[in-house]
């Protein structure tokens, strides 16, 4: 948990956006920038020119999560046609109208600097927009493991005040909403919805249960929420409260992955809640052997959600390439299988039941999930 509350960004609530965030890029390429070091520039990234103008602009660019607008690039003193220039050979692109993001100061195109860098250049022209949705959640760091993987075409997500404000726009997506001032935060320098309404909103957009309880989990875990009954409140009387009231009271922040949130609805679908999460066992001696997903202590049945990040490194193709510093870093990704080994052997001598659960168990065959839990909670209760 702590950890993960150093790794989240910085959250304000109400304050002037400015540049908040660590730009991806790499730096030594952002010293070279900031000093003015033109063959420095050349030799970190063979793609940045490094005229004058181009400095001035990445060093605008950079405190600005990695985006600069039309305006700025001339007043740095480029022309329109060195913007073309830079554009058309792949060193900037344009998220959307009269905004730019410079890839050697925002990062890889699938990449959280390229996210902060396009939502830097959405709000432009669209005077108190603010971040929302899936987007925000990004910024803030809020269910981050219940997320989608961020690809380049994902679209920053707005709200703004005014209907008439609403219109197609390539890389965004435009909602309306009135915001109260609780409820703008500013993350990496960007006004966002804050936590509370952010999480409202995930919810409230869910069209299955799964999805909004793994949302609700991951805020939790999160650090970023004390409980929920706060953004309960803040859903009631929007459209979908209905559907998601039944939600709010099988959240639990103690999960850590989609796969356990989804399993553990499954068993409380079949009458069979868990009676521990994250539950830790010990040999004879105290020493701990293993933590459980999901437990039941009292009949000593463990449920194992196996999901893709679980053995944390499988070794795609066979024989790993590279020479012998390859293999050992192959073995060093298979490590993770050999202590899941040991520690199923573990509590197979502590007499622990283990039940192993995967996406396609809980996805296809649930029934088949509950059934297999109820037969090893019988049998241990014979």
């Amino acid at each position: 948990m702590a950890q993960e509350a150093a790794a989240r960004p910085s959250v304000t609530k109400g304050a002037v956006p400015g540049p908040g965030c660590p730009q991806a890029g790499g730096l030594g390429l952002d010293n070279a920038v900031r000093s003015g070091d033109r063959g420095a520039v050349r030799r970190r990234s063979s793609f940045y020119p490094a005229t004058a103008e181009m400095l001035l602009a990445g060093r605008v660019a950079r405190a600005q999560n990695g985006a600069i607008t039309y305006r700025q690039a001339l007043e740095a003193g480029l022309t329109r046609e060195q913007i073309r220039q830079f554009v058309a050979r792949g060193w900037w692109y344009s998220p959307c109208r009269g905004s730019y993001v410079i890839r050697a100061a925002a990062g890889a195109a699938d990449s959280e600097g390229d996210l902060r860098a396009r939502a830097q250049a959405a709000p432009a022209g669209r005077p108190g927009a603010v971040i929302g949705g899936i987007t925000a959640a990004r910024l803030l760091g809020l269910c981050s493991h219940a997320l989608p993987p961020l690809t380049a075409d994902e679209p920053v997500h707005l709200l703004v005040a005014r209907r008439g404000a609403i219109h197609p726009a390539r890389g965004v997506r435009i909602g309306f909403a009135v915001l109260r001032a609780d409820e703008v935060a500013t993350a990496c320098g960007l006004p966002v919805t804050a936590p509370v309404r952010t999480l409202a909103d995930l919810v409230l957009g869910c069209a299955d249960r799964g999805e909004a309880v793994s949302f609700m989990d991951a805020a939790l875990r999160s650090g970023c929420l004390d409980g929920l009954d706060v953004v309960r409140a803040a859903a009631a009387g929007r459209p979908g409260r209905s559907r998601a009231e039944q939600w709010w009271s099988l959240a639990d922040g103690r999960s850590e992955s989609v796969l356990e949130t989804r399993t553990r609805l499954v068993l409380v679908s079949g009458g069979l809640p868990p009676e521990q999460l994250q539950w830790l066992v010990c040999d004879k001696a105290g020493v701990p052997v293993a933590r459980i997903d999901l437990a039941y202590p009292s009949r000593r049945v463990a449920v194992e959600a196996d999901g893709a990040r679980f053995h944390g490194g499988v070794i795609h193709g066979g024989v790993p390439r590279g020479g012998a510093n390859a293999g050992i870093g192959a073995l060093d990704r298979v490590e993770p299988v050999f202590r899941d080994r040991k520690r199923q052997n573990a509590l197979s001598g502590l007499d622990w039941t283990i039940v192993r659960v995967t996406w396609s168990d809980v996805l296809e065959r649930p029934s088949e999930v509950i059934a297999d839990v109820r037969g090893a909670l019988n049998r241990r209760a014979a």
